[in-house]
């Protein structure tokens, strides 16, 4: 075997020795060439780096500055937009006024059975002890309440009733009984908006506030604010789901109860050794139960 022999190649390995080389001089050439495209980074002394590190600090402070006041001015002036001020008497303002004022519907709930049960506010102080209005909401209030002597109030009562009823006297409507007809002699509800509140009733199971009506498709801001003085509402007509009994299925009918929602109040019931829930607040927690929504279906439930 000559010295030849150990060098002959093949045409496949020609090829291949062909492409090693052509990368070998490329894998050069980058080595050799790249300093001269990648620019010499910029050296800065202690100094500028103070200065920039404070610009950031400062840069950081107005921005959390920013941020509190925004959150503080958001909070200041959450009511505002949703309530209007006014000189009102708890023992007589109707549901209308107190969601004017921007009391909740639960809370307005219990002001109308606890004066329903004969209970009267006699000062500023007693209108404050309403289970679950706000400490906020009643200090902002507080200039507002104007309660008048009982005794004056009763010989108020007995002297309207001794004069003669006018016609220009306002006829409030009662949304839990009135059927569409009815609702049409409001102004601001035509045939649409009648039917679809007396479907959204029948769903509910009965409104306990005015206020529910914003929930109705079709009723803006505005003409909620056109038909809410003309309106009135009962409490004795809301129909309630037994949540003992109740399907997961029967339970997501609700406007106000979802799926998941459902899914959670029937498996804690059944895990139960009794398998019924004694009250409804002892329902646990989740990610979709919580304190408000337990106190929105509240009248819509009962655990008998």
């Amino acid at each position: 075997m000559s010295w030849k022999d150990y060098f002959y190649f093949t045409k496949q390995e020609k090829r291949g020795l062909s492409v090693l080389i052509v990368m070998l001089i490329v894998l050069i050439g980058t080595y050799v060439g790249l300093p001269y495209f990648i620019s010499n980074p910029v050296v800065m002394d202690d100094e500028e780096v103070k200065l920039q590190i404070a610009d950031f600090e400062k840069t950081l402070q107005e921005d959390s500055a920013s941020f509190v006041y925004k959150k503080q001015h958001w909070s200041k002036n959450i009511d505002s937009t949703t309530s209007i001020l006014q000189v009102f008497d708890p023992n007589h303002a109707d549901s209308a006024l107190f969601l004017k004022l921007g009391i909740k519907p639960y809370v307005i709930s219990r002001i109308l059975k606890y004066r329903a049960k004969g209970g009267v506010f006699r000062s500023p102080t007693d209108f404050s002890k309403i289970y679950g209005l706000p400490k906020e909401m009643y200090e902002r209030l507080l200039p507002y309440i104007q309660i008048k002597p009982i005794a004056r109030d009763k010989q108020l009562v007995e002297s309207k009733e001794s004069l003669p009823v006018t016609t220009s006297e306002i006829t409030f409507v009662d949304i839990n009984k009135a059927d569409t007809t009815m609702l049409k002699t409001v102004k601001g509800i035509g045939s649409v908006l009648s039917k679809r509140i007396v479907t959204y009733r029948e769903k509910l199971g009965g409104f306990i506030s005015v206020e529910q009506l914003k929930e109705v498709y079709g009723i803006t801001d505005e003409v909620y604010q056109k038909i809410a003085p003309q309106l009135t509402v009962s409490q004795s007509y809301t129909k309630k789901i037994s949540i003992n009994q109740a399907t997961v299925h029967q339970l997501k009918q609700h406007p106000y109860i979802s799926f998941y929602q459902a899914q959670s109040i029937y498996e804690y019931r059944m895990g139960k050794r009794t398998k019924r829930i004694e009250n409804i607040e002892e329902i646990p927690f989740n990610r979709d139960i919580n304190s408000d929504f337990i106190e929105k279906i509240k009248p819509y439930v009962t655990c008998e």
